[in-house]
């Protein structure tokens, strides 16, 4: 008996130790894959260091290198973790509710609110577990269904300080965190390489790709041009990263209708490969 008690004791602390992970720390950088409107591709890092102080609070200041070495870092914001879980950046604009329950809410502007629809976990690469909010959009006429995940002590599985737009608008660049690392470990990786560049070979074609309709409930029509009948291949993933739908379409068919309707609702994203090169990305809604 006395066995069983020390077990569920050291089991018990053991979770407690992994639970309550900050956010804002040094010592952790994250990969973000960042597509334009034009459909160039890099990678952008992240990292907290030093202090300041605005207002009398007390700030981390989060650098952004763009170089695959990260030899030149640049201060890109200045960001707060409240002792109730809350992340602010200088502008007060919220990032983050870390003390947030299912069925609760967030309004990050008047017109961006989004909720919290399931509360999980996931082991991190080393094996050890992290509490996972799913985010999904709440009134919301543009987007439906699971828009976001955060993980505890990463954050947002788009860009690091987003402050819940990756979930309120398909506008401007499509954003995935692709690695985190803390302490040179790398911990956490959604299937891509952790550095990517769209520096393409003069010889590489250009695809000219449009998805419709978007949002779609039922079969999403892919129409390419200007690929010269080349074999190519499109991908589908999830937010975070997981693979859904992989084609070969080796007669370089101009026109792909992919049924969706047992999709999940949520954001995902189509991709263009040729010679396992990441064209095109685009973002879609299945709702």
């Amino acid at each position: 008996m006395k066995f069983i008690i020390s077990t569920i004791s050291f089991l018990f602390l053991n979770i407690l130790s992994i639970s309550g992970q900050n956010f804002v720390k040094e010592n952790s950088q994250w990969d973000i894959l960042f597509t334009n409107a034009s459909y160039n591709m890099n990678t952008l890092s992240y990292k907290f260091e030093g202090d300041t102080i605005f207002n009398g609070e007390l700030y981390k200041v989060l650098w952004i290198s763009t170089d695959e070495f990260n030899e030149e870092w640049n201060i890109t914001q200045y960001v707060r973790e409240t002792s109730d879980g809350k992340i602010y950046d200088s502008e007060d604009r919220l990032h983050y509710d870390f003390a947030l329950s299912v069925g609760d809410t967030i309004d990050f502007s008047s017109d961006c609110t989004q909720q919290i629809s399931a509360i999980d976990s996931i082991f991190l690469l080393d094996g050890t577990p992290r509490k996972r909010w799913e985010i999904s959009a709440y009134n919301n006429p543009w987007n439906t269904g699971v828009t976001d995940y955060w993980i505890e002590g990463i954050g947002s599985v788009h860009l690091i300080t987003n402050y819940g737009l990756a979930g309120c608008s398909l506008d401007g660049g499509i954003y995935q965190l692709t690695c985190y690392h803390e302490n040179n470990e790398l911990l956490y990786q959604a299937g891509e390489p952790c550095f990517f560049t769209s520096t393409l070979e003069k010889e590489t074609p250009f695809f000219e790709m449009s998805i419709f309709p978007n949002p779609v409930s039922s079969s999403l029509s892919v129409q390419l041009s200007n690929h010269q009948n080349l074999p190519y291949n499109l991908k589908i993933s999830t937010i975070d990263g997981k693979t859904v739908k992989f084609l070969d379409k080796k007669n370089g068919d101009d026109l792909t209708e992919i049924t969706v309707n047992n999709y999940a609702k949520g954001i995902y994203f189509l991709q263009i490969i040729y010679n396992e090169q990441v064209l095109k990305t685009e973002r879609f809604v299945v709702f």
